[in-house]
């Protein structure tokens, strides 16, 4: 299911098309026009034959079957109209509107800020964990290497003086 917009969009295209197909139908199975110029001038009506004519009842039936169709779209159409809020509002209600809205954006970004500055401890404490505890493994798994290191500044330093 859509958002109520959509369901909107949706019934329009609806009553557009029981529109379209109901004119459509109407003309194409018309019976032919008479023109004033053939009623003054006593010219019979030519038919085309080839196509079956409604007759007047199948007409007005078909019509008002058509119009009943568009009907009852236009008035889902306006009953949905009805259940979205209301955009009239006073200039009062919508400032109104408006400053709750800056209120709750400054309140969600305060809490975002804290969220993240949160995030960015833990990241920082997750390192030097991470950092001892490789420092820690190079020191248990290579212990002369620890004590040629400790050695090698114990003689730079011995050096420097």
């Amino acid at each position: 299911m859509g958002d109520k917009i959509t369901h909107l969009q949706d019934k329009l295209c609806q009553i557009s098309r029981v529109m379209v197909d109901a004119l459509g139908v109407l003309q194409r199975d018309a019976p032919p026009a008479i023109t004033d110029y053939q009623i003054m001038n006593n010219i019979p009506m030519v038919s085309d034959t080839s196509k079956a004519v409604w007759t007047p009842e199948q007409l007005k039936k078909e019509a008002s079957t058509a119009g009943e169709n568009l009907v009852a779209a236009c008035l889902e159409f306006e009953k949905m109209l009805d259940e979205l809020p209301t955009l009239i509002r006073s200039q009062d209600d919508q400032m109104n509107r408006l400053k709750d809205y800056q209120t709750q954006n400054e309140i969600q970004t305060q809490i975002l800020k804290q969220r993240i500055e949160l995030a960015e401890n833990y990241l920082q404490s997750v390192s030097h964990s991470i950092e001892d505890v490789t420092n820690n493994r190079l020191k248990v798994r290579h212990p002369s290497r620890s004590s040629n290191l400790n050695k090698s500044s114990q003689l730079d330093v011995m050096d420097q003086q």
